[in-house]
Formats: structure tokens, sequence, C-alpha cells
């Protein structure tokens, strides 16, 4: 009788939301690309951040959209 499904727990971190703050990574991300101002790449500024290079382009793709909180 009940339709209710139960929640399912997806794969990773969740979503940020506008209230969350920054991580300490995430705003020396955030300082690399501004302090940059278009001179380095996204990649480089994840690197120069403290991300592993393995991952830096995954992590620059999701820090980016945090910029414009």
């Amino acid at each position: 009788m009940n339709n209710l499904k139960p929640l399912k727990k997806g794969r990773g971190r969740p979503k940020a939301d506008l209230h969350s703050k920054l991580t300490r990574k995430q705003e020396k991300f955030v300082k690399e690309v501004v302090s940059n101002d278009g001179m380095i790449t996204l990649r480089e500024a994840a690197i120069n951040a403290g991300y592993p290079a393995s991952s830096a382009h995954t992590r620059a793709y999701e820090s980016y959209p945090s910029l414009s909180r």
C-alpha cells in the first residue's frame, strides 16, 4: 500500500548548495583562477591549489561552478 520508494544513496559527494562553505583547496583554487586572470588553465590552477595532477582536470571541473556563487 505504501508507494514510497526508499531513497537511493548517490555516488560521490553530495552537491553543494548556496549556503555551504568552500573547502580550503576550493578557496585556493578560486584564488589561483582569479589572481592569474586567464594566464593558466583551470587544471593548472587545481594543481597549484593542491589537487593531485592525476585528477586535477576533474577537480577543476567540479570546483569551477563554485566560482559563480
